[in-house]
């Protein structure tokens, strides 16, 4: 891992017991677009330490993502390669994919709004099961 004074990983999501490696694909892919909104917000304002700081826990989370063996061969891992290629382009190259600020955020945007969906209905089933276990 790296160190870089002034720059925060995600340490938490190392272990091996860290909740980043059981959570589904939708809500990895929502924490990394924090991330990259951050990224996004801090570039756009000029703060080159922030923006910096920002990239670097992206791409740490985009690379943990793609470590996770549970998305070998299934649509999860070329959806995530994919984001990181047309993040960085964004952010670094010529925007051949014609992405914008707006059209990242929008897109990571749903799966935020996915991944609490989904937090949502997880909690609801595990009430009813507790409940129906009480009667």
């Amino acid at each position: 891992m790296r160190n870089i004074p002034g720059i925060t990983f995600h340490k938490e999501y190392l272990d091996e017991s860290s909740s980043w490696w059981s959570m589904s694909a939708v809500e990895q892919l929502g924490n990394i677009g924090s991330e990259v909104g951050r990224s996004i917000a801090a570039k756009k304002s000029g703060d080159r330490e922030k923006f910096e700081g920002a990239t670097w826990r992206m791409y740490e989370l985009f690379d943990l993502a793609m470590a996770d063996p549970r998305w070998r061969r299934k649509w999860s891992l070329r959806e995530i390669c994919r984001a990181r290629e047309v993040v960085s382009d964004h952010l670094f190259g010529e925007s051949q994919y014609g992405e914008t600020d707006s059209s990242l955020e929008r897109y990571f945007l749903a799966y935020g709004i996915m991944a609490n969906e989904e937090r949502r209905r997880k909690r609801a089933e595990k009430k009813l099961a507790s409940s129906l276990n009480s009667v």
